[in-house]
């Protein structure tokens, strides 16, 4: 017989079947495959425009303003060697007014890293540059992956966004457990259905849009930094601060049957703990991609960018500059030439010996420096002074030593105050350049007085003295700097750059009897 069976109460029990999408790891891999295949072995040619408009209080307030910025870049690795080559132009803002570079006066900038030594090279379009030259030591941490994050802007597209120092699909998979989660309902960016990834890392807070169609290519991603998330890994972002950072692909494209990001644009707003605005955009474009290339038939690595005469200075090698010549650093340890610039400088001196006493400080000022003579084969006969925002935003040493002839690091912040103090407490260092002369670590400048030459006004600071060159005054422009410890040296100003300044120096010896007295400044700041 047949159960009659109610089919207005049954309960049909069946297996749950999981309708889930795929999880935020499965997607990061993903991410993760396609990145690799572009992004190890390549070279790419991009070109950005980059509009800037800041709100800076206090010392930085001339980079305030509207500017636009123009750059070329190519960029070339194997996964271990790389070169990267910068032409840049257009509006540049600097303490003694804002500067427009045209396309045919743009400067050429270039980081190189053989295998075997990094070089990292500056040339402005009317000099052969400056090199500074670093050695792989034992335990120094260097990694494509910095490199790409530092001002590679297509690199941005491939993962490497700004204030990072590594691709973003490695620092999701670091967060911590329920740190990550992908949105259940996908999400619509121009016409196609994206996952949604949202994280909460050491580095900020982050919102990933994947695009399945393209190789699961990110096309668009926020960046929230607040108050204790690193910023480059290793600043945190201070109390009252706060950085955003958004970046959308506009376009992608087919490169071998790999799905390539080709057009994006980026917008940048950082809020400083003292309420500063810096604000940025950045329209990118790539030009061209190879995969896999034969770097060595390419000779990807060369230095041959170089030019002969370009100064070199090693970083953590032998002491001193040096000059390049025939694709090497030879010691720039020029008889002929020292002996002509002491020459020069004891006829300076000889000319405000002999009568100078148009007014009691002239006077005064050629009676001390008659009981000082040149101490030969001292000093540089030419150096370079790189300006100081530019190389504390490359992390270059930009602090002249005068009694080693080298250029030391500061650490850089984003708090001025805290940057002065360590310029005031540095073990070394006497001589920078902003714009104007800065003496740090209670150095002083007194003028050569003469009646031909107007000048240097002083602006004394609570971390830093400021000596401003006058227009009107001709190169080369001679003066005297004191150090901390009290040693005198013959200072020429020999070239101004954009990007900073030549001397040449000598140290002076006592030859009468001891006088510390201070040679007057005239013209000072009120």
């Amino acid at each position: 017989m047949f159960r009659h069976i109610n089919m207005g109460l049954l309960v049909l029990l069946l297996p749950t079947v999981s309708m889930a999408g795929p999880t935020a790891k499965e997607l990061l891999g993903k991410f993760t495959e396609t990145a690799d295949k572009t992004h190890t072995s390549f070279i790419t040619k991009s070109k950005t425009v980059m509009k800037l408009d800041n709100n800076y209080s206090g010392e930085w307030a001339y980079l305030n303003g509207e500017k636009t910025k123009y750059i070329l870049q190519e960029f070339r690795t194997d996964g271990e060697r790389m070169k990267r080559i910068r032409y840049m132009w257009g509006e540049f803002a600097t303490p003694d007014g804002d500067i427009v570079r045209p396309e045919s006066d743009k400067t050429y900038v270039s980081e190189t890293y053989n295998g075997d030594k990094r070089y990292q090279y500056a040339r402005p379009h009317d000099s052969a540059g400056n090199v500074i030259v670093e050695l792989k030591g034992p335990g120094k941490i260097w990694t494509i992956d910095k490199r790409l994050a530092h001002g590679n802007n297509i690199s941005e597209c491939f993962g490497y966004l700004e204030g990072d120092v590594e691709r973003f699909d490695r620092i999701l998979k670091r967060a911590g457990t329920g740190q990550v989660s992908v949105r259940d309902e996908m999400e619509d960016v121009n016409g196609t259905a994206h996952y949604v990834i949202d994280a909460k890392t050491r580095n900020g807070q982050y919102t990933i849009w994947l695009n399945p169609e393209k190789g699961h290519n990110f096309s668009k991603a926020v960046v929230v930094r607040e108050p204790g998330d690193l910023v480059k890994g290793r600043y945190e972002v201070e109390p009252g601060g706060k950085n955003r950072y958004y970046i959308e692909t506009t376009q992608f494209i087919d490169v071998n049957g790999v799905w390539v990001p080709a057009k994006a644009k980026m917008r940048v707003h950082d809020t400083l703990p003292n309420g500063d605005q810096v604000k940025h955009t950045k329209d990118v474009e790539l030009i061209s991609i190879l995969i896999d290339p034969d770097h060595d038939t390419l000779d990807s690595f060369s230095i041959d960018d170089i030019k002969d005469g370009a100064m070199v200075y090693y970083k953590d090698g032998p002491p001193g500059w040096y000059i390049w010549r025939d694709g090497k650093a030879v010691a720039k340890i020029d008889k002929l030439v020292i002996a002509e610039l002491d020459k020069k400088a004891e006829e300076i001196m000889a000319e405000k010996a002999e009568g100078s006493t148009a007014n009691d400080s002239i006077g005064k000022a050629s009676n001390v420096e008659s009981k000082f003579q040149i101490e030969p084969g001292t000093g540089a006969a030419s150096l370079f002074i790189p300006k100081v925002y530019s190389a504390q935003k490359q992390g270059k040493p930009f602090v002249l030593d005068l009694a080693t002839a080298q250029l030391l690091a500061v650490p850089w912040t984003l708090d001025t105050k805290e940057t002065d103090e360590r310029l005031l407490k540095v073990a070394k260092g006497d001589i920078a350049w902003n714009g104007s002369l800065v003496a740090v670590r209670q150095a002083k400048i007194t003028n050569v007085l003469k009646k031909t030459q107007p000048p240097l006004k002083s602006t004394p600071g609570k971390w830093c003295s400021y000596y401003h060159l006058s227009k009107k005054a001709k190169l080369p422009y001679t003066f005297i700097v004191t150090n901390k410890e009290g040693h005198r040296y013959l200072m020429r100003i020999l070239k101004v750059r954009t990007d900073g300044i030549e001397v040449g120096y000598n140290k002076l010896v006592l030859v009468a009897d001891e006088d510390k007295s201070e040679i007057p400044i005239e013209g000072k700041s009120k």
